[in-house]
C-alpha cells in the first residue's frame, strides 16, 4: 500500500514542531523588523473590531487573574474566608503597597501587577485578602480588626418605670427596657 502524499503545510507543522527555538529566533526578528507595520495593523484591527478586542482583553485579564490567585491559595481570604471574588485582592504582607508599586513602576494594582507577579515568579510577601481586611490591616496599625484582641462586650437590660396606664379600671404599670453595652 502506498503512503498517502502529506501536503506541504502538513510538512511545515512537523518541522516547526521539530525545531521551536529556531521558529521563535525568527519571529522575534520578524517582529523587530516589521514592528511599526504590525503596529498599525494592529490600531486599525482594533478600531475596526473594539468588541471582539474587549472580550478578547477581558478573558484575558481573567485567567491572568486566576493563576495569579490559585497560586496565592486560591479565592479564599487568608484571614476572614470570605469566597466573593469581587471582594478579594492582593495584600503586600509587610503593608508597603504603595511603595513597592511605585519601584516597579506600577501606578496602580490590576493587570500590570498581575503580570509582574507572573513575571517574577509569584515571588513570596503576597497574600489574598478581602478588601475588609485589607483596610482593616492599614487602619489599625498592620493588624486585621478579626486579629486584634477585642474587648468582651455584654448586654445588661435595666428595667425603669415607664408609664401607669388604667386600663378597665385597674392599673398597669408598663417599663421601658433600657439596654446598655458594657465592657469588662
Amino acid at each position: 500500500m502506498a503512503k498517502k502524499k502529506r501536503s506541504r503545510a502538513e510538512q511545515s507543522k512537523d518541522w516547526r514542531a521539530a525545531h521551536p527555538d529556531h521558529c521563535r529566533r525568527y519571529y522575534k526578528k520578524y517582529r523587530e523588523e516589521h514592528r511599526s507595520e504590525r503596529n498599525k495593523y494592529k490600531k486599525l484591527y482594533c478600531t475596526q473590531n473594539p468588541d471582539k478586542v474587549r472580550r478578547w482583553r477581558l478573558t484575558k485579564y481573567r485567567k491572568l487573574r486566576d493563576e495569579v490567585y490559585a497560586h496565592y491559595g486560591g479565592y479564599i481570604c487568608a484571614c476572614c474566608g470570605e469566597t466573593t471574588r469581587e471582594f478579594l485582592t492582593i495584600d503586600h504582607i509587610d503593608g508597603n503597597g504603595n511603595e513597592h508599586r511605585r519601584s516597579i513602576g506600577i501606578g496602580k494594582a490590576g493587570s500590570k501587577f498581575y503580570y509582574w507577579l507572573k513575571k517574577n515568579n509569584y515571588p513570596s510577601g503576597f497574600q489574598i485578602l478581602c478588601f475588609n481586611c485589607n483596610c482593616g490591616r492599614e487602619r489599625n496599625k498592620g493588624i486585621c480588626p478579626h486579629k486584634a484582641a477585642k474587648p468582651m462586650l455584654t448586654v445588661k437590660a435595666v428595667i425603669k418605670p415607664f408609664a401607669r396606664i388604667y386600663q378597665g379600671g385597674k392599673e398597669i404599670e408598663q417599663a421601658h427596657i433600657e439596654l446598655r453595652a458594657i465592657t469588662l
